[in-house]
């Protein structure tokens, strides 16, 4: 295990067994997937604006609850994790068919 998300890590350099405090592989791997995930939505997002269109209004709240979400001891809920990605590539998806070239 490897964990980013963690200030409480033992020599600041990120978790390398079970984490120090307390989460397990597969939460971390979700965290990551989630942060991997907002990534892309925030790429977009810029993208689509650089094309003056609107954004949605869930955009930038969605963006702040999974960056929360990531923190430590902050949601150690795997399926509210996974509602998370799967909220976000679905904003995604409806951001792409805002965008007038989507492959920019």
């Amino acid at each position: 295990m490897f964990c980013y998300q963690c200030q409480e890590t033992m020599g600041q350099t990120g978790c390398t067994r079970s984490g120090v405090c307390g989460k397990s592989e597969a939460l971390a791997s979700l965290q990551d997937l989630l942060i991997w995930v907002t990534k892309g939505l925030c790429d977009l997002a810029t993208h689509v604006r650089k094309e003056k269109k609107e954004l949605p209004a869930e955009v930038a709240p969605l963006v702040r609850g999974n960056l929360c979400a990531t923190m430590t001891n902050a949601n150690f809920d795997p399926d509210a994790v996974g509602r998370r990605i799967t909220d976000t590539l679905a904003l995604k998806a409806r951001l792409l068919s805002l965008a007038e070239d989507p492959a920019g």
